[in-house]
């Protein structure tokens, strides 16, 4: 049972981080985007 739980715990902490990861990740491409376009 507490095996179960630490692993739900494990798998949100994860998707909340890659959420995090990938959110900086879309910013700084579009940002590069942005970038590339203007000049």
């Amino acid at each position: 049972m507490r095996t179960l739980i630490n692993q739900s715990i494990n798998q949100s902490i994860n998707q909340s981080i890659n959420q995090s990861i990938n959110q900086s990740i879309n910013q700084s491409n579009s940002i590069l985007h942005n970038i590339e376009e203007s000049r």
